[in-house]
Formats: C-alpha cells, sequence, structure tokens
C-alpha cells in the first residue's frame, strides 16, 4: 500500500467512526453520568471491539456474516436486547432518586468516577462494537480494495490498528468534550430528565435494530 492508500483508509475510518449511532449515545451518557474516566473507559472498550471486527474482516472471516443472513439476524437480534436493556437501565436511572444531583458540585471532576462506573462503562463500549455486525460488513466492505493474498502480515496488522486507533481516538475526544465541567454542571440538575432521554433514544434504536434484523431473515 502507498501513502495516498493509507490515508484514504485513515478518512474512511474516521468517517465511519463519527456517523451517529447507539456507540455514541454510550459514550456520551457514561461521561455526562461518570464522568471522564468511564467515557474513556468506554471508547477504548468500543475500539477494542472495532479492533475485533477489523481483524475478522482483515483475515476473511467477516464474509460469513454477509453470507449467511441468518447469523447476522442472530447478532442484530442481540444487539437490540441489548440496547433495550440499556434503555431500562436509563429509565430506572430517570424515576429514582435525585439525590445525587441535588448534591453534586457544579465544579466536580470526572476523576471522582467511581472505578464500578468505569468497568459498566467499558462492559458497554465493547457490546455495543461487538453486538453491531454492521461494523463487520463495513469493514469487510473498505478492507477488500486494499487487501490481496500476498499482503505483508504487518500490513494488515496496521489497517487494524488504524481502524481502532481512529474509532478510540474519536470516542475519547466525545467523552472528554461531554466531561467538561461545563457540560456536567449544566445537565446535574436535570439528572431525570436526561436519563429519560437517553432511555427513549436507545429505545428507539432497539427497536430500529430489532427492525433491521427482522428484515434480514
Amino acid at each position: 500500500m502507498v501513502l495516498s492508500d493509507w490515508l484514504l483508509l485513515l478518512t474512511v475510518c474516521a468517517l465511519g467512526a463519527m456517523t451517529p449511532g447507539p456507540s455514541l449515545a454510550v459514550v456520551v451518557r457514561h461521561s455526562l453520568s461518570s464522568g471522564r474516566p468511564a467515557g474513556l473507559a468506554a471508547a477504548v472498550a468500543h475500539g477494542i471491539g472495532v479492533g475485533g471486527y477489523a481483524a475478522l474482516s482483515v483475515a476473511g472471516l467477516a464474509g460469513l456474516l454477509a453470507a449467511h443472513p441468518t447469523l447476522l439476524a442472530a447478532v442484530q437480534g442481540l444487539g437490540a436486547a441489548y440496547l433495550a436493556w440499556l434503555a431500562v437501565q436509563s429509565a430506572r436511572q430517570a424515576h429514582s432518586s435525585a439525590a445525587a444531583s441535588a448534591t453534586a458540585h457544579p465544579h466536580s471532576t470526572a476523576s471522582s468516577a467511581p472505578p464500578g462506573n468505569r468497568i459498566q462503562a467499558a462492559r458497554d463500549g465493547f457490546l455495543m462494537a461487538l453486538l453491531n455486525p454492521k461494523i463487520a460488513l463495513f469493514f469487510l466492505a473498505i478492507f477488500s480494495p486494499f487487501t490481496d493474498p500476498g499482503q505483508a502480515a504487518w500490513e494488515q496488522a496496521l489497517m487494524v490498528a488504524v481502524a481502532a486507533g481512529v474509532d478510540m481516538g474519536w470516542y475519547a475526544a466525545v467523552a472528554t468534550l461531554f466531561a467538561l465541567p461545563v457540560w456536567r454542571a449544566r445537565l446535574a440538575a436535570r439528572q431525570r430528565l436526561r436519563e429519560g432521554i437517553f432511555a427513549v433514544v436507545l429505545g428507539m434504536l432497539a427497536l430500529y435494530t430489532a427492525w433491521v434484523a427482522l428484515g434480514s431473515v
């Protein structure tokens, strides 16, 4: 691959990462509710999941999803179920006590986020990537022009690293932005409204994903 090929691959990966979807909603939610460390945990874990799909695409295994609609629909169904579960969690949070919002200091930083929140954020970020087969199909499409049977292993590994790194970098920037004190201070007093909005958004994404899964069968 020449330099122009690498730049094109980098651009396409960046555009793919910046496309709004359930992953963005999850990273933003954890960044707002638990701070920058939790948002970064979700971003890094999501990037690892994306890197896994990129590796499968380079290895040619992602073609299984494209060739077997039933398998694709099954993964999409799991993704819809997980989104629905997240929506329920947000809805419960919206109806819970607002004591945490009332006692939050307007200048508090994200470093106070408990480790448990980071683990949950990492779990959600990774599963959002894992249960989104569109990522596999995306890399199957964009990696095809850049691969050939005689390609060196280091080039394939670098392609995977570019995909994972771009994804991590984008969502890390999103996490940092939404974890800024000015954002969290403004939204702290509106915890119920915020979680309610996330519940609606995640619920709609779950319904859409389920509808796509049924159409894939």
